[in-house]
């Protein structure tokens, strides 16, 4: 089934077209049919996982130098679009989800490997 784009759009990371880099609208528009009207907080989250998956990792590193001693240091979420795509993946599985997308993602079935 086909769902409304307006009720999904305001929830998706930023899309393709109108947003270069951004996630596939059609990609977009397929993972709203599979699950917005049973679980949307579930189909936002994996329109963002998705469009994560897309960016090019970060790695902001901070650095401290006083007198002998020096330390660095990198924030444990990436930052720039990588590290907003990942918070707001997480943000929008609230309520247990976000281990259902990992379990969607990492499945066997998903992955073509089979274990009997």
């Amino acid at each position: 089934m086909t769902v409304s784009p307006s009720s999904w759009e305001s929830w998706a990371p930023p899309l393709a077209p109108p947003v270069d880099g951004g996630l596939p609208y059609d990609e977009a528009q397929a993972i709203a049919d599979d699950w917005w009207d049973t679980e949307p907080h579930l189909a936002s989250a994996l329109q963002w996982e998705a469009w994560a998956a897309t960016l090019p990792p970060t790695l902001p590193v901070a650095q401290v130098a006083t007198g002998m001693q020096s330390v660095s240091y990198g924030r444990a979420v990436p930052g720039g679009d990588l590290g907003a795509a990942i918070t707001r993946a997480a943000c929008g599985g609230g309520g247990g989800a976000d281990e259902d997308v990992l379990r969607v993602i990492i499945s066997p079935a998903a992955s073509g490997s089979h274990t009997t």
